[in-house]
């Protein structure tokens, strides 16, 4: 298939753009008609060249399909009229073209020609996925060469699990994500860790329903499990999250993870990647009932991360507990309070509860025995690095413990010195104030 792109050098799209206004007025055109099957031609897609001083609204209709998009190129009138399009994909748009004064259309067009780019990369990145074959056609979203398979949990359940590793791992395809199938529409438990993955995501959902994604539920904002969120939101997708992803959000850390992983993780993660604020944060419990499927949302503060939640489906009785539990690979606790995290997981319940799906790693069908690994590692380094701290061991020194049990999981070398660094200075910073 042909992967048509727009002009990427401004310059470019501003002469292009006034030589447009000019013909328009010399050839005192009064009507444009296009054809715009966006998967059809290449033609279709260059189009929106020549409509670059229309603004272009996305809006999605009933499902996630390219077809059920539709584009109003707007046009006003002195009198402020508008024109509206037809569907694309279905119909032959119709323009009508109205005539400005030529000084008013020169003025206007770099604004306009830059809305208009924006606009069509957002379609692009909503949706450029032909429904009966699955093929991409966003260059915005270089395609990811992972297996990415839908595991199903429950009548309603599903979920893709990443490979065990760090974040640049696979692609970047390391974290897991949830996909619930209500008759409202699908809802996720967070995005992964690119949009190039998060496309495959949709693609996965695609081929077993034909149900908008309607909300995205965030477990937290790390990277490897928002940096997908993009795809979903120019879908239409609410995205919530917990009360406290503001910190990590309002931080320089944001923004340096971001061109960090433009840097490791190119060409998943790209100049067109970027990072999506959530439409709603909540705090302590919530609930949301969709197509008779209830959702039991659960902020819990910060644990793992800044802010943290998990996501309990029934009738399904599976929880999505997000980064509280890692499956056979060492955990990150270096941006969490790791006494919180511990007490979280000791006093949580797991009443009607038959699945777990952590962050990283399989499901498990043994909820008690799915929260111990993650339990005993923090009690663990928090208990060694205790005693280290009560008889005034240097750092050095306490980290030459036995950490045999632990030595040979994924991520071990990058993440357990700086894990127990982190708790070392905390306890240290804990026994200074007393507590």
């Amino acid at each position: 298939m042909i992967k048509p792109t727009l002009p990427q050098n401004t310059v470019v799209r501003i002469i292009s753009g006034f030589v447009t206004q000019f013909l328009l007025f010399r050839n005192d055109a009064e009507y444009i008609t296009t054809s715009t099957t966006i998967h059809e031609s290449k033609e279709s897609l260059d189009s929106f060249a020549v409509l670059a001083r229309y603004h272009l609204v996305i809006n999605q209709i009933h499902s996630p399909h390219p077809r059920n998009f539709q584009i109003y190129a707007e046009t006003r009138h002195a009198r402020g009229s508008i024109y509206p399009t037809k569907t694309i994909g279905q119909e032959i748009m119709k323009i009508q073209i109205i005539q400005f004064a030529l000084p008013l259309l020169l003025a206007a067009t770099t604004l306009n020609v830059m809305a208009a780019d924006y606009s069509t990369q957002s379609l692009l990145a909503a949706k450029s996925t032909n429904s009966s074959t699955g093929n991409t056609s966003a260059s915005i979203y270089p395609e990811t060469s992972v297996d990415m398979q839908l595991i199903k949990i429950s009548e309603h359940t599903y979920y893709v699990q990443g490979m065990a590793g760090i974040a640049t791992d696979n692609e970047g395809f390391i974290s897991n994500a949830g996909v619930v199938i209500t008759e409202e529409g699908v809802v996720l438990f967070d995005a992964l860790g690119t949009p190039s993955l998060a496309r495959l995501l949709a693609q996965k959902i695609w081929e077993i329903t034909d149900k908008p994604v309607i909300k995205v539920i965030v477990s937290h904002y790390h990277a490897d499990h928002f940096y997908g969120l993009q795809v979903f939101k120019d879908m239409g997708a609410e995205i919530i999250a917990p009360e406290g992803v503001e910190k990590y959000l309002q931080s320089d850390v944001a923004l340096n993870r971001l061109h960090e992983r433009r840097n490791s993780l190119k060409p998943w993660v790209n100049a067109a990647t970027r990072i999506v604020n959530p439409d709603k944060t909540i705090t302590g419990q919530s609930e949301l009932i969709l197509g008779g499927i209830t959702f039991r949302l659960s902020a819990l503060g910060q644990n793992h991360s800044h802010g943290d939640l998990v996501m309990q489906v029934s009738p399904d009785n599976v929880l999505f507990v997000g980064d509280l539990v890692f499956e056979q690979r060492i955990p990150f606790v270096v941006t969490g309070n790791s006494k919180r995290w511990l007490e979280t997981l000791t006093d949580m319940n797991l009443d009607h509860v038959n699945v777990i799906v952590p962050g990283h790693g399989a499901a498990s069908f043994s909820p008690v025995a799915a929260l111990s690994a993650t339990k005993d590692y923090l009690d663990y380094i928090r208990t060694t690095m205790q005693k280290a701290v009560d008889d005034m061991i240097p750092f050095d020194e306490a980290y030459k413990v036995d950490w045999k049990k632990y030595q040979n999981l994924p991520a071990f070398e990058q993440a357990n010195r700086r894990n127990a660094y982190s708790v070392y200075l905390s306890l240290e910073s804990d026994s200074m104030d007393g507590n």
